[in-house]
Parts: C-alpha cells; sequence; structure tokens
C-alpha cells in the first residue's frame, strides 16, 4: 500500500470491503500514510444513498473508477451545512459478488492535481497482476484443500497405503499402513521401507525402482512377496505417481505408491484368486485345482492330458512361484487358504 502511495503520490492507499445490502464499508488494510499524516479524514466514511447506488453501478470486477470524495464541510471548520471536497480519488475494484466489492482505494489532497487517465490506465495495469496473483494464490489454497480431503480419506482406507521415493524412503504412510509397520513382514529401517529378510527388502526395492524409471506398472503385476510357508503371502500392489518430466530438481523427484493387502487368505480362497495373485499359467491352475480335490500330480496330468514329465516341470514351476519346497507344503498353503 505505501508503495502505490508513492506510485500515485497519493495521501493514502487503503484496500477496502463494500457491502451494498448493509450499506457499510470497511477499511481492511492501510498505508501508514493514512495514520501518520493531516489527512485523516480521507479514511473512508459511509456514502449517503446516491453514492451508495453510484458505487454499486460503477464497481464492477477489473474497472477503475475516478472520482472526487466530499467530507462534511464542518469537518473543516466551514460551517455546519454543506459539504467539502476532500480528496481526489481512484479505484480499482478487486472483485465483486452481488453485495460485496474489493476496491484498492488510492486518495489525494484536492490541493494537488486530480488523477487521470494515465493514472487509471497504470492501475488497470496493477488490477491485471493483482489479479493474476489472487487466481494463483486461491489454486494453490484449494489444491492444498484438496490435498488434506485426499489425505483424510486415505487415512481410512481399509488397506495400507504407502507413498516412497525411487529409492523406497518413506514419505507417507496411512493408518492401515502404520499399523502394518508395527508387526508384519513389512518394516522401516532408516526411514526406509524393507522387509524381515534382506531378500524381500530387495525386491521390494528392485520393483519400486523400476517403476519410478519406467513411469508404468512392471509387466510382472503385483509384487508377490515370498513369505514362510507358514504364513499367508504378502502382495504389494505398486502404483508410479505421475510428475512433471520437465523438472529435476528434488521436489519433483520420482514416486511410487504401495497398496498391501494382509491377510490374504480370504482373497486366495478361490483358485481364480490364487491364480491372478501368483501369476499361474491356465496349465498350471488347472493342476493346482485338481490337487486341491486331492488328486495325485500323475492323476492330474492324466486328467489333463499332459505327460508325466510336463506335471513335474509344472510342479516345479508350482514350487517356485508360491514359494514352497514340496507338494505337502503345498498342500498345505491350499488348506490355510480355503481351497480344500
Amino acid at each position: 500500500m505505501e508503495a502505490l502511495c508513492e506510485e500515485f503520490r497519493a495521501a493514502g492507499a487503503v484496500l477496502r470491503h463494500y457491502d451494498f445490502l448493509a450499506q457499510t464499508c470497511h477499511d481492511l488494510h492501510q498505508c501508514p500514510h493514512l495514520c501518520s499524516t493531516n489527512w485523516s479524514f480521507l479514511k473512508s466514511k459511509s456514502l449517503d444513498a446516491a453514492g451508495w447506488s453510484e458505487a454499486n453501478r460503477g464497481f464492477q470486477e477489473g474497472t477503475v473508477v475516478l472520482g472526487t470524495k466530499f467530507e462534511p464541510a464542518e469537518s473543516h471548520g466551514q460551517g455546519t451545512n454543506g459539504e467539502f471536497p476532500g480528496s481526489h480519488i481512484l479505484h480499482g475494484v478487486l472483485s465483486r459478488n452481488r453485495w460485496h466489492a474489493q476496491t484498492i482505494s488510492i486518495e489525494r489532497p484536492v490541493a494537488l492535481p486530480g488523477f487521470g487517465q494515465d493514472a487509471a490506465q497504470l492501475l488497470k495495469q496493477l488490477l491485471t497482476h493483482l489479479y493474476r496473483a489472487k487466481e494463483v494464490g486461491e489454486s494453490i489454497q484449494a489444491r492444498l484443500c484438496e490435498r488434506s480431503d485426499f489425505l483424510t480419506i486415505l487415512q481410512e482406507v481399509p488397506f495400507a497405503c504407502f507413498l516412497v521415493n525411487a529409492q523406497s524412503y518413506m514419505h507417507f504412510a496411512n493408518k492401515a499402513g502404520s499399523a502394518m509397520l508395527e508387526g508384519s513382514e513389512l518394516r522401516i529401517v532408516s526411514d526406509r521401507l524393507c522387509a524381515r529378510s534382506s531378500k524381500n527388502s530387495r525386491l521390494i526395492w528392485r520393483a519400486v525402482s523400476a517403476a519410478a524409471a519406467k513411469g508404468v506398472m512392471s509387466a510382472g503385476g503385483p509384487l508377490t512377496l515370498p513369505l514362510d510357508i507358514e504364513d499367508a503371502p504378502l502382495i504389494l500392489n505398486l502404483f508410479p505417481v505421475r510428475r512433471n518430466t520437465s523438472q529435476t530438481s528434488s521436489g519433483h523427484e520420482a514416486k511410487v505408491a504401495i497398496v498391501a493387502k494382509a491377510p490374504m487368505g480370504a482373497a486366495l480362497s478361490s483358485l481364480s484368486g490364487l491364480s491372478e495373485m501368483y501369476h499361474l499359467t491356465p496349465a498350471e491352475s488347472r493342476l493346482v485345482g485338481l490337487l486341491a480335490r486331492q488328486a495325485g500330480v500323475f492323476d492330474a496330468a492324466g486328467k489333463i492330458g499332459i505327460s508325466r514329465n510336463t506335471a513335474r516341470t509344472h510342479m516345479r514351476h508350482l514350487y517356485a512361484k508360491l514359494n514352497v519346497h514340496c507338494q505337502a507344503d503345498l498342500i498345505r498353503l491350499l488348506s490355510r487358504c480355503g481351497m480344500l
């Protein structure tokens, strides 16, 4: 505001709020000149009915209004009747809705020259810059509010959700995620998302790095962490977060969202669920389905029309994908998942 005073060589500049319904005007922010000079009478006073009607018509957003402000004559030793021209005035309307307007009001004593079209044009240019700044400020505030609302919802999601960078260092964990970190396969070590075993930790780090680098979900699909055969498997779904690739600063580094669902027994209670989570081929799925019905490996091979050697090959692949070591372990896993 003080800079405006200097720019226009005015007695004072003030940000004002006009309420046309209540016919009131309030000073929101003003430069020190309004308080430190002899021109204190330039502060906003109530307008008469004609003045409010004129202001209501003229105060449209983005417009500049030139005028003269009158004060009661008795305020200046001019008797008790009439009005005294107190100042030249220049209004720049920042915002306007049905009943309210905000203006930058710049005032100059009548002893000085009045404002001309050059001053009006200068203020109009200033309004353009201020309006753009206002839009940016409002858009940032809207984004912050949206982010806050999203995080509030995310905190109540029943699945564990994490946000990490390309090196798996933690940025965010919702309530379910924080609870999972207290007693499951996942944990935080030196701010980095890890697993109980170094093998599974390396699996997580490679998957996160690949997702962040490609910007798309890896071809392998969800990451299945091999656990002890007595535990249900942990499935991690990785989603790279979209970023502005033109920015290279650390504030725009690649990030990956991770959704973990545990325990997975309910999700694996059907053959289709098991096949989807472990990426089984159709032939492997059919073989598992027959084994779940307590058929022997070679009997199952005959029913689906494959040789014994092919059945053995399928079984080796199943052991590797399901993290088991023999047929008995496989049967126990199917039993824990409710498929027997």
